[in-house]
């Protein structure tokens, strides 16, 4: 693509996006504390068994709630940074009188300015 080719942007399909990428972000929260409260903390399996079998599999639990807390709050950190960030576009391209002059470039532009500071995964383990 020339950088002298018109772009078309459709504001309503961007928009339902984002509002899409919220809702999902918000539904994956709620998820996240149901599950939370309904995993025991800890793992409790053979801790006082000497199979070392017993002990892998509670050492390979351990790990995989420790990775599944982690993803989760950076699939719902990134979801809500993404949303965020569409929504400051939206604003800047709304407010600009030349929206049939707007080129990819200064898209890009908005994106740089908009983007908020990243938010940890712990964050939003921790609400």
């Amino acid at each position: 693509m020339t950088g002298n080719q018109p772009v078309a942007v459709d504001l309503l399909i961007v928009e339902v996006t984002r509002a899409a990428m919220e809702a999902a972000a918000a539904r994956l929260r709620t998820g996240l504390r149901q599950v939370d409260s309904q995993i025991q903390h800890g793992v409790w399996l053979g801790e006082r068994s000497p199979s070392g079998e017993l002990d892998a599999a509670r050492r390979a639990l351990r790990e995989a709630l420790r990775v599944h807390a982690y993803n989760s709050g950076n699939q719902i950190a990134m979801a809500d940074h993404l949303a965020s960030t569409i929504k400051i576009v939206l604003q800047h391209y709304r407010s600009t009188d030349e929206l049939t002059r707007l080129d990819v470039q200064r898209m890009e532009a908005l994106l740089e300015e908009a983007l908020p500071q990243r938010p940890t995964a712990k964050h939003w383990v921790e609400q």
